[in-house]
């Protein structure tokens, strides 16, 4: 009799609204849940969570580099063109250089220098901060140029004249080594990148 009804049982068909057992609902539930996981892990695998965007830098902010080289530059041109115009207007009673330093010089009075420092060193310099100012680009070769030549105006007027007395020699060592900063400033990185040279 329990032979027939095992054989009976397994002939039975299967009714779709019957339940499912445990034993056959938990791996269905099992491989459910291991699909929903791959997905996930591929969601995020494939498509990483953006970071958050850093702030980009201001590409028209001057940098401090910047700044100190127009201070300069400036300091530079108004001193030049105010000794030059005091040489210009008065080649032999200046503004306190007597003649007599010139001696064994190619020049008898401070016309000719008055006029160098005057356009050389003081109007080229105001031409460069013009330029600096307005993110010229060639105006970075000129600050190259107007720094060396106010490093070459001292040392020239060192060997002609001498240390000058009193506070000659102090303004000598000040405008010396503004030249010289100036042309360091110029050539900085940040200087260089700012005006494009070599970006």
């Amino acid at each position: 009799m329990e032979a027939y009804e095992a054989a009976a049982e397994k002939r039975r068909p299967i009714d779709p609204a019957r339940p499912r057992t445990e034993e056959a609902t938990i791996p269905a539930k099992s491989k459910k849940r291991a699909g929903r996981n791959h997905r996930a892990r591929n969601a995020r695998t494939s498509h990483p969570a953006p970071r958050p965007a850093g702030k980009k830098p201001d590409q028209n902010k001057r940098p401090v580099t910047v700044l100190a080289l127009l201070i300069l530059t400036a300091v530079q041109a108004v001193g030049a063109i105010a000794g030059g115009i005091g040489l210009v207007q008065d080649p032999i009673n200046n503004i306190g250089l007597p003649v007599s330093q010139l001696k064994g010089t190619p020049f008898k009075d401070y016309l000719i220098p008055g006029l160098i420092l005057l356009i050389v060193v003081g109007l080229l310099a105001l031409l460069v901060l013009a330029g600096l100012l307005r993110r010229w680009k060639p105006a970075w070769w000129l600050s190259l140029a107007s720094g060396g030549g106010l490093v070459i105006w001292i040392v020239a007027e060192v060997v002609l004249l001498g240390n000058l007395g009193g506070a000659g020699i102090g303004m000598q060592i000040a405008f010396g080594l503004i030249g010289a900063a100036i042309v360091a400033l110029t050539l900085l990185r940040s200087t260089r990148r700012y005006y494009g040279i070599g970006a």
